[in-house]
């Protein structure tokens, strides 16, 4: 018997998957054989469609029993309510980086939200029967429109009752000032930043609107969190400027007193999908 499948071609294999997270690679051959219900249990494939769930022997009733552990594992994330809730405080940014997701290199409305959508965000984020939130603060350049990541939070701390609430702002880091890093401090809050390298690399990934590299003052600002023992973490979107600076990139984070580095490919979107 079959078990219900996906397929999508890649080259001359076909990927198969099922709704238990399983997946094999198959020829044609072995693909049609799945179809229409002809594949051999002996041969490789048989074997591995078989243990992968692809196909099965004997009944129905037998088979939901045999499966049921791993679908409830992989349906488990519905008995808990959202967690992560992301405020894009706005639109607006200093830079103008060559891959940016949410631009596609026309000016747009700097929208900025207001404290009044700002709380009432809050109010709904609230409501999750989830004890542990997490409130993270895009953009744009969220920084631009600090005054009200700190209405929310202050809002929120007045509001969330028995909650526990954590904060992080995903920040290009070039408008941050001693009252911002004073302000992070009182309320612990998370800074993820974007490095995609040395300098040279770097600034031909990130620049301002006027094409100057942004390099030297993320340094400086990263600089300032570390005097004032602000934790922080960074992603490297990897372009192909990247490619040759491999060495160059490891090196930066390490001197940057970076344990780990999360390496993001690039995405098609926004001024990316262009450029």
């Amino acid at each position: 018997m079959i078990n219900y499948f996906n397929f999508k071609k890649f080259n001359n294999k076909y990927l198969i998957t099922n709704d238990l997270g399983r997946y094999l690679f198959a020829d044609k051959k072995e693909l049609f054989s799945l179809i229409n219900n002809q594949v051999d249990m002996n041969s490789d494939f048989g074997k591995s469609a078989e243990k992968n769930m692809f196909c099965y022997n004997g009944s129905p009733r037998g088979f939901a029993e045999k499966v049921k552990p791993y679908f409830r594992d992989s349906k488990n994330y519905l008995f808990s309510s959202t967690g992560l809730h992301i405020f894009v405080v706005t639109k607006s940014c200093n830079l103008k980086c060559v891959y940016c997701q949410t631009q596609n290199g026309n000016e747009i409305p700097n929208g900025f939200m207001t404290e009044e959508i700002a709380e009432r965000a809050v109010d709904i984020a609230l409501t999750s029967p989830n004890d542990n939130l997490s409130f993270e603060f895009q953009g744009g350049e969220p920084l631009a429109n600090f005054s009200v990541i700190q209405h929310i939070v202050e809002y929120t701390e007045l509001n969330k009752r028995s909650k526990n609430i954590t904060y992080n702002i995903v920040t290009n880091l070039t408008l941050i000032t001693q009252d911002i890093v004073d302000f992070i401090k009182k309320y612990n809050v998370g800074i993820s930043t974007s490095i995609d390298g040395n300098e040279l690399v770097h600034n031909m990934n990130r620049r301002y609107r006027n094409g100057k590299g942004s390099y030297s003052d993320v340094k400086h600002s990263i600089e300032l969190l570390k005097v004032n023992g602000v934790r922080f973490g960074a992603i490297q979107t990897t372009t192909s400027n990247s490619l040759p600076f491999y060495k160059e990139i490891i090196d930066e984070y390490i001197s940057m007193g970076l344990k780990s580095i999360f390496i993001r490919p690039l995405t098609p979107l926004g001024c990316a999908n262009k450029d």
